[in-house]
């Protein structure tokens, strides 16, 4: 039986993808690959700075709890400035008459976990102190600022509003970009 040639050329013709194609799949696949890696750091971002909220919120009603149970409320000291960040806390809690980190006393009357500050997300970015929260007085209520890596609208008008009524703004230096005020 003989072939005709047509069919050779049918026989002989390999399937299969061209070079450019291979290159075009892998970019597709490299740009779709770029974009879940910028969206996925946004979502870390936006989870960071939802811990920090909550947190600063927790503490704030702590704060309150004590208050309410005890009777006793943060004291200014130090410049008139208080921070509450990693480990160090400048406004205390005077406790028959010997001042205590806010910190220890709220986890020692059981208000707060242990380490309750040193497992929040530190914005190392835009941070240089690494405080996450400051507590500062303000008048007969209290003002918890928190250091945030993407600050929302929101956010950035809570801060304001705070640092107008209650003129803090040394927090600047420290990069803090949200506030929540307490009673």
């Amino acid at each position: 039986m003989k072939w005709a040639l047509s069919d050779q050329k049918k026989l002989s013709t390999k399937q299969g993808f061209t070079v450019v194609e291979l290159l075009i799949v892998i970019a597709v696949i490299s740009i779709l690959a770029v974009l879940t890696i910028i969206a996925y750091g946004s979502i870390q971002t936006k989870a960071r700075d939802t811990i920090v909220k909550n947190a600063a919120k927790q503490l704030g009603v702590e704060l309150q709890r004590f208050a309410a149970d005890t009777g006793k409320t943060p004291v200014q000291t130090g410049g008139g400035w208080g921070g509450l960040g990693t480990g160090f806390v400048s406004s205390q809690i005077v406790d028959s008459n010997y001042p205590l980190a806010i910190e220890t006393v709220l986890v020692n009357g059981g208000y707060l976990p242990s380490g309750f500050t040193a497992g929040l997300p530190k914005n190392t970015k835009y941070n240089s102190s690494a405080y996450t929260l400051m507590l500062y007085a303000c008048g007969a209520k209290y003002v918890i600022y928190f250091s945030l890596e993407a600050p929302t609208p929101d956010d950035t008008i809570n801060f304001n509003n705070a640092t107008t009524q209650c003129g803090n703004t040394a927090v600047t230096n420290y990069n803090m970009q949200g506030a929540y005020i307490f009673s």
